[in-house]
């Protein structure tokens, strides 16, 4: 049967993608299930594992589409990053892309060297970053972990694939939400994509989110338990259509 497309498709992509990469990343040695939902219908399945690997904390990704739905958008895709559990930084980060017929592993490593920041990016060139700058997911890790205020802003540069973006991060307001049968209390964060800094392109095709999620302008909201650093929601709105994914299970 030939794959078919259809309006908001990058949407589902992209957040099928991100929430393999921002829920439950705090633990160590423990294995996460979530849905990803469009228009309520599920659709894929993403699998979280945490631990430790020598100095460095590492989590591993998996983002798999269910059923049916692999005949509109196959993604079968695995993450694995490693970061230094102060900071968050990355130390190295392989994609393994498995999307349609585009198959490919790609190896990103930042070597650590007193103040110096870079990536070496798979074709064995070399990006030089600002001491601050962080890889779009232990951007995401650091998200996780600040110990946020109301009203508070931070500015991040995020490095995705060589490409440098200033992106900013605005906690809103503290609300209670639903998950499961529960209700919790989170802290609403906007990630804002304000401007591309560094204009660098990495010359081979890569994954759905490193090239659909960064856009000037726009906004995900992330609902954070600021009490355990768990993510509950995120809602990823692109022109007219919005893709949402809840936190369903619990940590087996």
């Amino acid at each position: 049967m030939a794959k078919t497309s259809f309006p908001g498709i990058y949407s589902v992509r992209v957040t099928i993608l991100l929430l393999a990469t921002t829920i439950s990343l705090s633990l160590q040695g423990e294995e996460y299930r979530y849905t990803v939902r469009y228009t309520g219908i599920p659709i894929s399945n993403v699998t979280i594992t945490t631990d430790t690997a020598g100095s460095f904390w590492q989590g591993t990704y998996s983002a798999e589409v269910r059923g049916l739905f692999r005949y509109l958008f196959d993604i079968d895709n695995t993450y694995k990053l490693t970061a230094e559990p102060e900071t968050w930084k990355a130390h190295r980060y392989t994609k393994t892309i498995r999307e349609g017929n585009f198959h490919a592993e790609q190896v990103f490593r930042y070597p650590i060297h007193g103040t110096t920041n870079q990536v070496i990016l798979p074709d064995s060139s070399t990006r030089m970053l600002s001491p601050e700058t962080r890889n779009l997911f232990s951007a995401l890790l650091w998200l996780q972990h600040h110990n946020w205020e109301p009203g508070e802003t931070h500015s991040l540069p995020v490095e995705i694939d060589g490409t440098v973006w200033g992106v900013e991060i605005q906690s809103e307001t503290i609300t209670r939400i639903r998950s499961g049968n529960t209700r919790v209390k989170c802290l609403l964060l906007e990630v804002t994509f304000r401007e591309k800094l560094r204009g660098y392109e990495f010359p081979l095709r890569t994954d759905y989110l490193s090239k659909f999620l960064p856009a000037k302008g726009r906004i995900l909201r992330i609902w954070l338990d600021f009490s355990t650093d768990t993510i509950h929601r995120i809602i990823v709105p692109m022109g007219p259509f919005t893709v949402k994914a809840f936190l369903e299970e619990n940590p087996r």
